[in-house]
């Protein structure tokens, strides 16, 4: 962001234009308002076509498709008028303007007029893995799944580019390979293809590919390798607090549950409650935890349960989250009920019943 008015102020303004492309794009994946605020002083300086590129994805993807379709008409006219305008980099404008009309106007004859135009700008050339990505997309919903997936594989048989635009478009047709693959009923194939990942693979892509992993397993109906899967991609550390983390391992949690695995997700929603303590998410900690008292229940920790119970209920309470405290009340009166403790377990339901009432 501090870059930007420099570039605004540079003397070399075709210099200025391409490196801001560069930043626009870091900036568009970090900070998306500011991104977009910086789109339109950047614009003002003149048509460039790579900028118009990189300024209709990040106002398309901010929810301004209107101002991104003005904004994309503007530079495809610079670009034809412009014989050494890269053929790369105009295809990849008319990537963007086919993303925009398929994603965010939902016009897909436009999409497909933007792809011609993109792949004769080409003119036989490599495409950009933008153009593949949203021509992908587009097979999936005219549901062209042969096509999709030939089209997909173009560019996941390439090595995954360095950190980039390109980078983002390879991992999402990637996952796309391997939902299709899955849908085949090839879900070894599928899961090879997901742990597939280069060396200088990022946290954030190996958590996408693994979270992707898990849940093609899942619906294959193998639970506890989806729970494992799950399991990597929130990389459980005491000291971290992250929503995703939470999620994913409480989805781990409920994976080996479903698989038989009491122990292995009694340990799971344990981890799960440790993050969402230490991310202060007080509604995960009470929904969570009436969860896992139910199981520790089950496994008779019934000392273990009643803690992690009344946590659970104190929680939702302080939330103000009604139907969370029902279910912590229910398992403390379930437990209570079963350690023999009726005059408890009355009391318990009783409260469970107040809130219903409410």
């Amino acid at each position: 962001a501090w870059l930007v008015p420099h570039l605004v102020g540079a003397k070399d303004r075709d210099a200025a234009l391409r490196l801001g492309a560069g930043a626009l794009i870091d900036l568009d994946d970090r900070d998306p308002k500011a991104a977009q605020r910086a789109a339109g002083l950047l614009w003002a300086l003149g048509p460039h076509t790579a900028l118009g590129a990189v300024c209709v994805r990040t106002l398309g993807r901010g929810g301004r498709p209107g101002e991104a379709l003005t904004l994309g008409e503007h530079a495809i006219e610079g670009a034809e008028a412009d014989p050494t305008a890269d053929p790369g980099v105009r295809a990849t404008l008319f990537s963007e303007m086919a993303r925009l009309h398929l994603d965010q106007l939902g016009d897909r004859t436009a999409a497909r007029a933007a792809l011609r135009e993109g792949r004769r700008a080409l003119a036989g050339g490599v495409p950009p893995l933008v153009l593949l990505d949203v021509e992908t997309a587009l097979h999936q919903q005219d549901e062209h799944g042969s096509q999709a997936l030939a089209t997909a594989r173009q560019g996941t048989n390439r090595p995954i580019p360095a950190p980039s635009w390109e980078r983002s478009a390879w991992v999402r047709l990637r996952i796309f390979e391997a939902q299709a693959l899955a849908a085949g009923g090839r879900i070894d194939a599928a899961t090879a293809r997901l742990a597939d990942l280069p060396d200088d693979a990022s946290t954030d892509e190996r958590e996408l590919f693994w979270v992707e992993t898990g849940s093609l397993l899942w619906r294959a109906g193998q639970f506890i390798p989806a729970g494992e899967a799950y399991a990597r991609a929130a990389r459980f550390d005491p000291s971290t607090h992250s929503a995703d983390q939470v999620r994913w391992m409480d989805r781990a949690a409920t994976a080996r549950y479903h698989g038989g695995d009491r122990a292995g997700s009694v340990e799971a929603w344990t981890q799960a409650m440790t993050l969402a303590r230490n991310a202060a998410l007080v509604v995960e900690v009470a929904r969570i935890g009436a969860t896992l008292a139910s199981v520790l229940r089950e496994v008779c920790r019934f000392e273990d349960a009643a803690r992690v119970g009344q946590e659970a209920y104190d929680s939702a309470l302080a939330a103000g989250v009604a139907h969370h405290a029902i279910n912590a009340a229910l398992a403390m009166g379930d437990l209570r009920l079963v350690s023999g403790a009726t005059d408890e377990a009355a009391t318990w339901f009783g409260r469970c019943a107040a809130l219903v009432e409410r």
